[in-house]
């Protein structure tokens, strides 16, 4: 791997250093025509939508996708998948709030109500799907040379668990009603909530407790 390494000289450290002093000093210079999220996406209203996001998804397929992913990929193999659900997808999510915290936070009852319960109903199904999994049908025992191998226990139909998939669908379900009517309310707070609208106030639970269930439902003779 030592052949694969590049030396760096002065030439090369002073393209890198004119390259950001010039981004740097385009942000600086059209930071007066840009106060708010809308203005940073539609390059100051000069550029329809469809334009401006166009060339970011170009700009993200061309240079993480097609070189990035694929030189690690050739060299890393199946652990580049991993790169997304451990480090990507919580990067994107964490940036996202980072970035746009007005957007969360111009509305606190809405950013609870849509946002947070919204968001844990995911989580909660997702950890009732890994806790039944590992806890109960595989008793703590688990092969990580196997969690990279093409053909290995955890390759499923194609990579991707049926059962778990199922069973966080089924689980979401109940609560999706609920999600929506808040999310078309202002403030998110139902005036006179309805059984369904009930479920979703306690969203983690209520999709815990039922992707618990179904999935030990589901996969116990797989495991048995």
């Amino acid at each position: 791997m030592s052949g694969l390494r590049l030396h760096l000289n002065a030439a090369d450290y002073l393209i890198l250093g004119l390259y950001f002093t010039t981004v740097l000093g385009i942000g600086f210079w059209v930071r007066r025509a840009i106060r708010t999220s809308a203005d940073f996406f539609l390059s100051g209203r000069s550029l329809p939508a469809w334009v401006t996001g166009l060339a970011f998804v170009s700009a993200n397929l061309g240079a993480i996708e097609i070189l990035g992913m694929a030189a690690n990929g050739a060299q890393y193999g199946m652990m580049t998948t991993h790169y997304y659900w451990v480090g990507a997808v919580p990067a994107m999510v964490f940036l996202g709030i980072v970035m746009m915290p007005w957007k969360l936070y111009a509305d606190a009852a809405a950013y609870i109500f849509t946002w947070l319960i919204g968001y844990s109903s995911l989580m909660g199904a997702i950890g009732g799907i890994l806790i039944a999994d590992y806890w109960i049908l595989r008793r703590r025992q688990l092969s990580p040379a196997d969690l990279f191998k093409l053909e290995g226990r955890y390759t499923y139909s194609g990579g991707v668990n049926p059962r778990a998939v199922a069973a966080l669908v089924i689980a979401v379900l109940p609560v999706v009603p609920g999600f929506l009517r808040a999310a078309m309310t202002p403030g998110g707070q139902i005036a006179n909530p309805t059984f369904l609208d009930s479920l979703y106030t306690y969203a983690w639970f209520v999709t815990f407790g039922l992707s618990f269930v179904l999935y030990l439902m589901l996969a116990r003779n797989q495991h048995g």
